[in-house]
């Protein structure tokens, strides 16, 4: 039994080593306390959260009123962080009769679920949960099962296909698809497999830069800027019986800038990134007819006919954004090397050395077993001298002075052996890595996806189904902007602003340090002062003019605060077909 159509089947190893040096991060989190005082610091910017709108009426279905606000200053140069919700609800009594459509009526071929739903009646009493409360399996009668006296289990990839991403970044709290729904067919897939290993690399000069070049491989669009959100703030309405966070790209990419946030900014340091990411097989969801779950159906009546903000906000954080129409399946893991540069140095090793003592050339099955003409890499012989991680003793004895790891997929003994291996002796030796890489099979987890907007998920036969869709495209396009840099200050001396969770942060150009870039960090670099681009920050687009001979406008303006001759990249208006 299959809800999904796989389309090809593959296994392939991609490892890609990157050398990042520098010795600086400008993007420090604002809990993180500092041991000297910064230079010309700026003063702190605190959260500032505009005033609550009016309650709305009560709604005579709901019997519940609702009120939102918006976010007007996000915090930045250490000051508070915006983390509020920004919708809030109440009970209330009304004397108004609710109107409301109770749901899609049964034909006379259908059966009608307990959940309200309806499925054809040659489903019932066949061992599958149609209905999705087992409403369908209540028989006298042995189940007559699609698939005869063969038990199968679902794979992890069909449980989590379809899950929910949000456009920002954070994981989705449910999955608003019913991936044990197989209407009633059986099917036995056979696959073809292969291998295929591959390298790149790539030098950066920062860990800001580093920094930059994550957030540029992982942001949904190049309209949004650098705005990333990975923790929901608007509150759960209901219990969510989905997928985590963890299962998702969005959960290692905020994993990953957290941590490399949090390490400490050090002189003489170089970072070094390793990725590897083994890809197992491929998913594409049908185009029509999908099976939503009961919960989801639920939360999408719960959603006010009228539009409100943070309950449409709360909507898309729990389901996403959109949702993945297609994808892949396998495993990943990053590391972040710490490097003592001194003890390079020394030893008379460049970053090329190092880079070959970091390979892991070896070639798999699609079981994660060595292939009889693979090939294990052989590394020079100072590597062994060379790759012994800081324990403790002086780090001007070791090259390795911390390392960061994540590892997505496999099962929780050998991602644990894996990440244990790495912290303890700095390296991956091949042994740990195949049976990491044979145990995906059995929990893989979904490492890249095709997205389709959420609103196309709500059946057609859901009451009001049109309106609410108008007001989910409505929510799409007010939460990106709600959540976006152009409410932060421009960084100094041609930084860069981002935005995460709330906060305005600033990755600077190699040769300036501080909270907003303002410092030059040495006198030897003192002419760049002169050279650099200062680049303004776009304040947000204004609300679009009514329509007018089929168009409508907008504009924005360029904030330099604080800047000399600040200027911004791109157009000052933006007109639209309407």
């Amino acid at each position: 039994m299959k809800p999904v159509t796989v389309l090809c089947f593959t296994f392939s190893i991609l490892n890609y080593i990157v050398f990042v040096i520098g010795d600086d991060l400008a993007v420090i989190d604002v809990q993180l306390k500092r041991t000297a005082r910064e230079t010309n610091k700026p003063g702190a910017i605190d959260c500032q959260m505009g005033p609550w709108s009016n309650w709305s009426a009560c709604d005579p279905c709901l019997k519940t009123q609702f009120r939102s606000r918006t976010v007007e200053v996000f915090g930045q140069f250490q000051g508070l962080v915006c983390n509020q919700p920004l919708g809030e609800r109440r009970a209330c009594k009304t004397e108004l009769a609710c109107s409301e459509d109770n749901g899609p009526h049964c034909s006379s071929t259908e059966f009608q679920c307990e959940s309200g739903i309806c499925i054809k009646k040659r489903l019932l009493c066949n061992g599958d949960d149609d209905c999705g409360d087992f409403s369908d399996e209540d028989c006298d009668d042995e189940p007559r099962r699609p698939c005869g006296k063969h038990e199968l289990e679902l794979s992890e990839l069909s449980r989590t296909a379809g899950y929910g991403i949000n456009i920002l970044g954070s994981g989705a709290r449910a999955n608003a698809l019913n991936n044990e729904f197989f209407n009633g067919a059986c099917s036995l897939l056979k696959y073809e497999t292969q291998a295929e290993e591959s390298y790149s690399r790539e030098v950066f000069d920062t860990t800001s830069t580093l920094l930059k070049e994550i957030m540029e491989e992982n942001k949904f669009s190049l309209s949004l800027g650098f705005s990333f959100k990975f923790e929901p703030t608007e509150k759960v309405l209901i219990p969510l019986n989905g997928t985590t966070a963890k299962a998702t790209l969005s959960y290692q990419l905020k994993e990953t800038i957290k941590k490399i946030t949090e390490l400490k900014s050090t002189k003489n340091k170089s970072y070094m990134r390793v990725k590897g990411k083994v890809q197992l097989a491929t998913f594409r969801m049908r185009s029509r007819d999908l099976r939503v779950t009961e919960t989801f159906l639920k939360d999408v009546s719960y959603l006010p006919l009228e539009y409100e903000k943070g309950e449409y906000f709360r909507f898309l954080e729990d389901y996403g954004t959109h949702y993945a129409v297609s994808g892949k399946e396998g495993g990943e893991y990053e590391l972040v090397y710490v490097l003592n540069k001194e003890y390079m140095k020394i030893k008379q090793v460049t970053s090329r050395d190092v880079q070959s003592c970091f390979s892991l050339d070896v070639s798999l099955d699609f079981q994660g077993v060595p292939l009889a003409n693979g090939k294990v890499g052989v590394k020079p012989t100072f590597c062994n001298d060379l790759m012994n991680k800081n324990d403790g003793v002086e780090e001007e004895n070791s090259l390795i002075d911390n390392v960061v790891t994540f590892v997505r997929g496999g099962t929780s003994q050998t991602a644990t052996a894996m990440r244990t291996k790495i912290e303890k002796t700095g390296m991956m030796d091949v042994d740990t890595y195949v049976a990491w890489a044979k145990s995906l099979s059995v929990s893989p987890v979904l490492i890249h996806n095709q997205p389709e907007s959420i609103q196309s998920l709500i059946p057609l036969d859901v009451p009001h189904a049109d309106a609410k869709k108008d007001n989910l495209r409505r929510a799409f396009e007010d939460y990106i902007a709600e959540y976006s840099v152009c409410k932060c200050q421009p960084c100094k001396n041609g930084g860069t602003v981002t935005l995460i969770d709330g906060q305005c942060l600033c990755l600077c150009l190699p040769q300036f340090e501080g909270l907003a870039c303002q410092n030059i960090k040495s006198e030897e670099l003192k002419h760049y002062e002169n050279s650099v681009v200062q680049e303004g920050n776009w304040g947000c687009w204004s609300t679009w003019t009514s329509c007018s001979g089929g168009q409508r406008a907008r504009s924005r303006t360029c904030n330099t605060k604080g800047l000399t001759g600040g200027t911004c990249k791109g157009e000052i208006s933006d007109t639209d077909y309407c």
